[in-house]
């Protein structure tokens, strides 16, 4: 049956709480999922989610997609210290093909 539970948790991507990697993640982690999704409450600094990313890496052991809340314009999780990015509704409006 743990094969069973491994497969299943690795059709899930997660969010948590927290700017590091938390109890409630490594148990996740250690489960299988496949992914984590961060959103504001994970980000504080550039170097901080570096960071946060390699300890999710890391902890997981094995290739794990992360995973941004980021689409741009009002939807902007990565901010400060961050390179900015339009929304896709400006990007669309330019009808640059190169630029999208």
């Amino acid at each position: 049956m743990p094969e069973l539970s491994r497969a299943v948790a690795a059709m899930f991507a997660v969010g948590f709480d927290g700017k590091t990697v938390t109890p409630a993640l490594r148990k996740l982690l250690d489960r299988g999922v496949s992914a984590v999704a961060l959103f504001s409450r994970n980000v504080e600094s550039p170097q901080q989610v570096a960071r946060l990313c390699f300890d999710i890496q890391k902890r997981a052991g094995r290739p794990i997609l992360i995973a941004v809340d980021q689409e741009g314009g009002r939807v902007a999780r990565l901010r400060k210290g961050f390179s900015a990015i339009p929304s896709m509704r400006a990007l669309g409006a330019t009808r640059d093909e190169k630029l999208a």
